[in-house]
């Protein structure tokens, strides 16, 4: 986990692809376009409410006081975000984007995933 920005703030927005049907078509998971319910996106930590892990959207844009993205409570390892997509997926590709309004972002992420949110693996391509 890398990141960079201003002061102690990590940065990300995000988006998961999957495959859908016979075909080797990548289709989004429902993270941008905000299918996926505000309440399976949880976080480490955040920088505050206006930074909420729920705001990790690929294309969301600041409105108000809400930023449009999430940011970490502080910028060092072990900071994560996670997307419960509720049952088993094959994901394919995975988008992210820094804030759109300032120079922060993340350089470096590790992509783990889980059956049950307790045991997690490392993605390694085969």
């Amino acid at each position: 986990y890398k990141s960079v920005g201003l002061g102690s703030i990590a940065y990300l927005r995000f988006s998961i692809f999957y495959l859908k049907g016979p075909l080797p078509v990548a289709k989004p998971l429902g993270i941008s376009n905000n299918r996926l319910n505000n309440r399976y996106i949880t976080a480490s930590s955040i920088w505050d409410k206006y930074h909420a892990a729920w705001l990790a959207r690929l294309h969301n844009k600041k409105r108000g006081r809400y930023i449009g993205g999430w940011s970490s409570k502080v910028n060092r390892r072990g900071q994560w975000i996670q997307y419960d997509l509720r049952r088993p997926k094959k994901i394919v590709k995975v988008a992210t984007q820094g804030r759109q309004d300032l120079n922060q972002y993340v350089t470096r992420y590790i992509f783990k995933y889980s059956a049950d949110a307790f045991h997690w693996t490392p993605y390694r391509k085969y």
